[in-house]
């Protein structure tokens, strides 16, 4: 083995402080960062059926910058535990811990608490479920969790519903779906529904409940011709590299349980899908690039928790020297306006 590659799965994929380390320099960030300005607003209209209550609770800009914070580190817990719980990644590693809470505190806006950081959490427990009904004689019963967490997402985010068509396709890649599965999901998100819609009628609200679901139609095609070229040209390089890592990412997996290969097939499936809906939907909401960047950290995380050259190892340092970058362009305010 390569001394680069050894020196690098010792120090910083299996370092006893390694999460430590990475928790402590997240939290700095996030500290100086919003030190050193206000937390941008929401601008965004509320698609959530909940959200207009509890968010009075976080008025606070310190109140909220806390949750904010409490929150990336569920989801990196969760993306960890997911990891540990199935053995997806072969070997020590810290990166599914410490990837997402880097990709998280860049931008100032992840230091504002959303519902789009409650209904992230709520979507990554649906893989749990979706996971269990690898070659299971019940597969209906884990349909129909992951559709109840997917309903629950949509309370806080309308849009996550949306993601139920696909996760029919995860759970054909998992060879778990069937006819009785697709009934059992439709119950779960009806049960979750009929619920939420019950309390609005008790409160009187029927017309706030129907009228969140003209958000999902709300795409607007039009801003396309309003990209300039710059944008254009921008685009199309994160899409390559975007492509160029995922065809990595499979690839490597190739050598991985079939379970793992799964796993990242569908995420890799979901990332592209995200984003697609994220620019459908780009004036309306940033749920979906927040959804897209909770996938997107385990699939950096394993491609960089099986290092196998230096050169690998240089592309994971030049990556970090990356994210740095564009802190440093948030954190001093000359990131470009298109961004």
């Amino acid at each position: 083995m390569d001394k680069t590659v050894r020196n690098f799965k010792h120090t910083i994929l299996g370092g006893r402080f390694s999460g430590f380390v990475a928790a402590i320099a997240v939290i700095v960030m996030r500290v100086l960062m919003f030190l050193n300005g206000d937390i941008p607003q929401n601008e965004f209209s509320d698609s959530s059926f909940v959200w207009k209550f509890l968010a009075p609770f976080f008025s606070d800009p310190r109140v909220s910058f806390g949750a904010s914070t409490l929150s990336i580190f569920i989801i990196a817990a969760i993306i960890s535990h997911l990891n540990r719980r199935f053995t997806l990644i072969r070997g020590r590693t810290v990166l599914p811990f410490a990837v997402p809470l880097f990709l998280f505190s860049l931008h100032p806006y992840f230091l504002a608490m959303t519902p789009d950081f409650v209904a992230v959490f709520f979507l990554l427990w649906a893989l749990f479920p979706l996971l269990n009904s690898y070659h299971r004689s019940n597969p209906r019963v884990f349909a129909f969790q992951s559709a109840v967490l997917i309903g629950i997402a949509g309370v806080f985010q309308i849009y996550a519903l949306l993601l139920l068509p696909l996760w029919w396709w995860g759970e054909r890649m998992v060879r778990g779906f069937k006819f009785k599965s697709f009934v059992a999901s439709l119950i779960g998100v009806g049960l979750v529904y009929w619920l939420v819609f019950a309390l609005f009628v008790f409160w009187g609200r029927i017309e706030e409940f129907t009228a969140l679901f003209d958000f999902i139609a709300r795409i607007s095609i039009t801003q396309f011709f309003e990209f300039s070229v710059v944008q254009w040209v921008f685009s199309g390089i994160i899409v390559v590299l975007l492509l160029a890592f995922v065809v990595m990412v499979n690839r490597k997996s190739s050598r991985d349980k079939v379970l793992t290969q799964i796993l990242l097939g569908f995420l890799s499936f979901m990332v592209i899908c995200t984003l697609v809906l994220q620019v459908l939907y780009r004036s309306n909401t940033l749920f979906w690039f927040t959804f897209a960047l909770a996938l997107l950290s385990f699939l950096i995380a394993y491609y960089y928790s099986l290092v196998e050259s230096k050169w690998q190892v240089y592309s994971f340092y030049l990556l970090f020297s990356v994210f740095i970058l564009i802190y440093c362009a948030n954190y001093f305010s000359f990131m470009p306006a298109f961004l």
